[in-house]
């Protein structure tokens, strides 16, 4: 996935006040170009006041920003749960309303839990997490299907301080314990079984087992919940000392008479959770999110920024729990709004493209985080004909991000007659930019408040605005930044402040435009490749492919052959319920590609596919494509959706004669 940063500028003089500051500087109500000069203007009142407005501090920091150290609040303490949570115990409106609603369409199973609910029994999971030593700063990993209990378990570590690390349930018992020696985590919790394409049951318990057995290091304990919304047989044993979650709770609370309350605080810098990223350029990096980082991502930038807060009452999102997305439209930042967030559990097409909009109809949605997932609703129901069959007028606005949303699928969603908000995200910052308040064609859309960018050339100078070049920000970061990957500040270091001395960068070439009020994202530092001796992006072809009526998906790679010319090819996914002649198609896409952009590319055919590789956020992983393409060796990433996408695509890609292109 396209990563997008912000770019942070700093005016630190001798004059300025770097005292604590009244409200004011931030709009109220929210006013979009309001808090983007306010935070140009002067950028440590803008984020001392977003920190005063939009978070509940137990203790009030008594320093903004500390030029030498360069950290934020000091001195601050604060409690994320307690935001989520408690700050609206005194609000019958929203302590009456639900909070999650679990939904599994193709078993038609469904758990409503009000805000009253879960408060309770977030603070009876965190009493029992105490009963077995899990402190301030313990590590913890979650093993969980989308179900509630996942946001009830994220909530409970962060009641009590824990650092929680949210994996896929049902991944591989090998990727599971690279990912235990990795995070190294003190306690794992987990579910009996899962529901994964639509209706399949799939047991935790072996997979578990064996990932303890393959890893090295010791987990002291294992917490299980067995689901009660299906009695199943698995036929498998318990993890070996794993502990029951109902009895534990019960046990700890003495049958609920004696429930802990409490919550922990934390400093501003204090890691809140570790995500590990896609991997789709390279193995996945362990990305630490402090407590502060995180609440500004899900109060300020996803509540007013986003829209979230406006989205009124319900929000559906068929992201992961273990994606930043997930933790996003899920859990904290729903929950922080006072929202509800319907928690789907299922394939996003099963039984049907249908799925969606039942889902919107039966719950009154507002909000539909639909991210990646735009281009496989267009491959298997390019005309919208499900969307006939069900009312969605309360539906107000959908999200896109995980992947650039193209032009073709701009057109697709304009057909439901609803905004499209195209959101550009990255786990080391959260959202960076949104099309939601105002953009220009072809742009990406605008910079959220707070941020500079700035755009430099291979010789870290920056570059004119409209000129393109790498996404850069100028140190110091600001505080929704990460400062550190897990146990590992050197590669920290390498990833992200060695390539220009004084800049952060991620490697995402962009450029800047309207004296830089819009950014328009152009592809990853991976994706410009060599050919025939000049630098190109590959995302000017899979935009122009995109736009083929038959193509529903693409990515494209350029092949390199020794005594040889190179070539690009593409890898397309074809709409579902037409008629196709891939020949004429292939001839087609290169008239198209030769037509709009030449001949530079050596554009020489389409290789059809059923699916492209793709995490399970449907973000493309086009290293593969890549590595297959040119007969490399590869490793497939933990992150990915199904292994056998790929066998698939190997058969695809050798039948497919390119010595004739």
């Amino acid at each position: 996935m396209i990563l997008f940063l912000f770019n942070f500028l700093f005016y630190f003089t001798k004059q300025q006040n770097n005292n604590l500051v009244g409200l004011g500087f931030v709009s109220d109500p929210f006013n979009f170009d309001y808090d983007v000069k306010s935070s140009k203007d002067n950028p440590i009142k803008f984020w001392g006041e977003i920190a005063s407005k939009y978070i509940h501090w137990e203790k009030k920091f008594d320093e903004i920003y500390n030029e030498q150290d360069q950290s934020w609040f000091n001195n601050g303490l604060f409690n994320i749960c307690f935001n989520c949570l408690d700050v609206h115990l005194n609000n019958p409106d929203i302590m009456n309303k639900y909070a999650l609603i679990h939904d599994n369409p193709s078993k038609g199973l469904e758990e409503k839990i009000t805000y009253s609910e879960l408060y309770e029994r977030v603070c009876e999971f965190s009493t029992a997490l105490k009963s077995i030593g899990i402190t301030k700063g313990d590590r913890v990993l979650i093993y969980m299907p989308n179900i509630n209990q996942t946001a009830i378990a994220m909530l409970a570590c962060s009641r009590i301080g824990a650092i929680h690390n949210v994996v896929y349930g049902g991944y591989p018992s090998y990727q599971l314990s690279k990912r235990i020696d990795q995070y190294k985590p003190k306690l794992l919790i987990s579910s009996n079984f899962g529901l994964y394409h639509g209706s399949e049951i799939l047991s935790f318990y072996g997979l578990i087992s064996k990932s303890l057995e393959l890893s090295n290091h010791q987990i002291e304990n294992i917490i299980i919940y067995k689901r009660k919304d299906l009695l199943i047989d698995l036929n498998e044993p318990l993890p070996k000392g794993s502990l029951d979650w109902d009895t534990l709770i019960r046990d700890s609370t003495k049958n609920l008479k004696s429930i802990d309350r409490s919550y922990t605080l934390v400093e501003p810098n204090h890691p809140h959770y570790v995500l590990y990223s896609s991997g789709s350029t390279g193995n996945p990096k362990p990305i630490v999110t402090s407590s502060i980082s995180s609440i500004i991502m899900f109060s300020y930038q996803s509540g007013p920024c986003l829209g979230i807060k406006f989205a009124q009452h319900n929000i559906l999102s068929f992201s992961d729990f273990a994606w930043g997305s997930g933790h996003q439209f899920k859990c904290y930042a729903v929950l922080i709004n006072g929202l509800t967030t319907i928690v789907h559990e299922g394939d996003t097409l099963t039984p049907n493209a249908g799925v969606i909009w039942s889902l919107v109809e039966k719950y009154k949605i507002n909000g539909l985080f639909l991210g990646a997932k735009i281009g496989m609703l267009q491959k298997e129901d390019p005309q919208l004909e499900f969307i006939k069959k069900y009312d969605i007028s309360s539906l107000n606005m959908i999200w896109g991000g995980g992947e650039k949303v193209k032009e073709s699928l701009i057109n697709f969603i304009t057909k439901t007659g609803k905004p499209l908000h195209e959101i550009y995200a990255c786990t080391e910052c959260g959202v960076v930019s949104t099309n939601a308040y105002g953009s220009k064609p072809g742009m990406t859309g605008a910079i959220l408040p707070g941020y500079n960018f700035q755009i430099l050339d291979e010789k870290g100078e920056p570059v004119q605005n409209g000129k393109s070049g790498e996404l850069a920000i100028k140190l110091p970061l600001p505080p929704n930044y990460c400062t550190n990957l897990d146990q590992d500040h050197q590669l920290y270091v390498e990833k992200y402040l060695s390539r220009y001395p004084g800049y952060f960068t991620i490697g995402d070439i962009a450029s800047l435009h309207h004296d830089g009020k819009y950014i328009n994202i152009l592809s990853r530092r991976d994706d410009v490749v060599s050919i025939n001796g000049a630098k190109w992006s590959m995302e000017p072809i899979e935009e122009i492919l995109s736009l083929h009526p038959s193509i529903a998906e693409c990515s494209a790679v350029v092949i390199k052959q020794p005594l040889q010319l190179d070539k690009t090819l593409g890898f397309v996914v074809l709409k579902s319920g037409q008629e196709h002649d891939i020949d004429k198609i292939e001839k087609e896409s290169i008239s198209l590609v030769k037509e709009r952009i030449g001949s530079y590319y050596c554009f020489k055919g389409v290789v059809v596919v059923n699916k492209l590789p793709k995490n399970r956020n449907g973000k493309i992983i086009r290293s593969i494509l890549s590595s297959i393409s040119n007969n490399q060796k590869f490793e497939i990433p933990p992150t990915i959706e199904n292994e056998n996408d790929v066998m698939e695509i190997q058969k695809d890609f050798k039948s497919y004669n390119l010595k004739q292109k």
